[in-house]
């Protein structure tokens, strides 16, 4: 039975070496302009393409800065520090479903106004303790929407 051995080992060495072999044909581009493209992406990337996508990483990045303010800010002064009796029906604005109102109710907004007094940095608050994306607000307008209601409801704007 040595023989056998030394044959499972022949065999093991073969599937080793066509193993590396094969992942290393993965891994490592055959062409020279594979090289510089793999060294180098954005290379042959036209530059119409980089431009829009570095305005996503900007404003994400500007967005993720905003909610670590948020998360280190301090309770917006605008807030209500305990409950309302019959607060404002946050239902009216688009994207503000119950379980969002009483999200924002919890947190002290229960006026049309004090929801149009949101800022950047209050966003960014309001979001962090909502668990939703900043941009969900800002994209939805939240606070231009009830800037709006404010106004027709007889609201003073506040700030």
């Amino acid at each position: 039975m040595p023989g056998t051995t030394a044959l499972w080992a022949l065999v093991a060495l073969l599937a080793g070496g066509m193993a590396g072999w094969l992942l290393r044909r993965e891994v490592v581009p055959a062409s020279a302009s594979q090289r510089s493209q793999a060294t180098n992406p954005q290379a042959t990337e036209p530059q119409a393409t980089t431009q829009p996508r570095q305005q996503d990483l900007e404003r994400e990045l500007a967005q993720a800065q905003r909610v670590i303010a948020g998360l280190k800010g301090a309770r917006p002064s605008f807030l209500a520090s305990g409950p309302c009796a019959h607060p404002d029906d946050f239902g009216a604005i688009r994207g503000v479903d119950p379980l969002a109102q009483r999200m924002l109710n919890n947190l002290g907004v229960h006026r049309y106004n004090q929801l149009a007094a949101l800022n950047a940095e209050d966003i960014a608050w309001v979001a962090s303790r909502m668990e939703i994306s900043p941009a969900r607000i800002e994209d939805e307008d939240w606070a231009g929407q009830a800037r709006s209601l404010a106004v027709l409801h007889g609201q003073s704007l506040i700030g």
